[in-house]
């Protein structure tokens, strides 16, 4: 977004009457409906009207495993990003809730006094029946670091019993 603002890029708003407006810099989700799109690699954009979509040919910029790697890359950094955090989250990411499937997030509970860790569905917008919602408990994030902590300790002092479990889980061929 930083490129097309340093450009120069306009982005010009224009109404039914005719009337036009100039905006200072591009929206975040202009830019990430820009992303999003497959034209790059296919040759083709789909542009909606308030009939029917439009198919408008173009000629591909990218290849596919070009872009498949673009959009797995920026999955990777939202998944990982740190938005406002005021506090480091170590697991940040990486651990996923069993039962609905969605990443956990750090989150402060009681004004900020309480690091906990919560499902990803628990405020589920893309689900918004409260039935459909994640049932799994915030887990102290105080607790899970210490496990993390120790386990880390355990390895480092004798690596020996994590590496055969690691190797049993490697299928044989």
């Amino acid at each position: 977004m930083r490129c097309l603002i340093d450009a120069g890029a306009p982005l010009v708003k224009r109404y039914p009457n005719g009337r036009a407006l100039v905006r200072p810099r591009w929206a975040v989700c202009r830019v990430s409906k820009i992303n999003n799109q497959d034209g790059y690699w296919r040759g083709a954009f789909v542009v909606e009207s308030r009939y029917d979509p439009i198919e408008v040919p173009a000629p591909p910029l990218v290849t596919r495993e070009l872009w498949e790697r673009a959009v797995a890359r920026l999955k990777q950094n939202r998944a990982l990003l740190t938005k406002n955090a005021t506090r480091f989250w170590p697991l940040r990411g990486l651990i996923y809730c069993g039962g609905y499937g969605r990443r956990f997030h750090g989150r402060t509970l009681g004004y900020g006094k309480r690091p906990v860790s919560s499902c990803g569905g628990l405020t589920n917008t893309v689900a918004p029946l409260v039935a459909e919602h994640s049932r799994a408990p915030h887990v102290s994030a105080l607790w899970l670091e210490a496990v993390l902590k120790n386990d880390i300790r355990q390895f480092i002092l004798a690596p020996g019993p994590a590496l055969a479990e690691a190797q049993e889980q490697i299928p044989r061929t």
